[in-house]
């Protein structure tokens, strides 16, 4: 119970950081004028910059195996001379953008650290992350999807605050009551990622979510479940 409480507290920690730092780089950078899309304020690259990191591109950074498990290596951060490179070849934009945000919460959070870096796994099994991958994950989801925005937009698609999978919502969700619906989204990061790229509901239609924050269909329905916002029939 100790240990748990004391993951949580850092968790919460590291959303504060995230939300201190959107603040910072919101005032000195665009002057407290909000743009039309709130969410280029959160531009991991702009914030490194702020922070006088520099940002380069390269086609690849290189491979590496731990624990059997071969890692494409997406980013590297350079503490000692404020160096951040990313792989363009074989990532999407939103991993891309993901991993610019991964590596600014290494520099927020691990400064005294040297040189850090983020890998995508290139196999099915997994290996243990470090725990400060899995602070600069969580800093990366909590900047570029900030907690009041996330709330904010997944009810103005949804027109609920937590999703909870009934009937009425599953028809609502896929125009269907049927019981096989619940039993496909029982799983809860399906029914997350789901709710991550739909783009109706109930005649409603908008944006995907995920499209919205310009992030992974992953990235989008791990956040869901950051904020507690999916429930599983």
């Amino acid at each position: 119970m100790y240990l748990g409480n004391r993951i949580n507290g850092r968790m919460l920690e590291i959303e504060d950081q995230a939300h201190s730092l959107q603040i910072e780089v919101f005032r000195s950078i665009w002057n407290g004028q909000a743009p039309q899309d709130i969410t280029d304020v959160f531009e991991p690259g702009v914030a490194l910059s702020s922070l006088g990191y520099s940002v380069r591109s390269v086609l690849e950074i290189g491979r590496h195996r731990v624990n059997g498990v071969v890692n494409e290596v997406a980013g590297v951060i350079e503490q000692d001379k404020k160096l951040v490179t990313i792989a363009e070849m074989n990532f999407s934009y939103p991993t891309k953008r993901f991993t610019v945000a991964h590596e600014l919460g290494h520099a927020r959070l691990h400064p005294d650290m040297p040189a850090l870096h983020r890998d995508v796994p290139l196999e099915r099994s997994g290996a243990v992350q470090d725990w400060r991958e899995i602070e600069a994950n969580r800093f990366a989801s909590a900047y570029l999807m900030p907690r009041k925005l996330v709330h904010s937009r997944f009810y103005e698609c949804f027109g609920v605050e937590c999703f909870e999978l009934t009937d009425a919502t599953a028809f609502a969700l896929c125009g269907t009551c049927d019981e096989k619906v619940q039993k496909i989204y029982r799983n809860p990061r399906q029914l997350s990622q789901h709710l991550s790229g739909a783009g109706e509901f109930n005649g409603h239609y908008f944006k995907p979510l995920h499209e919205q924050f310009k992030v992974s269909l992953a990235a989008m329905a791990i956040r869901l479940e950051e904020l507690e916002i999916t429930v599983s029939a």
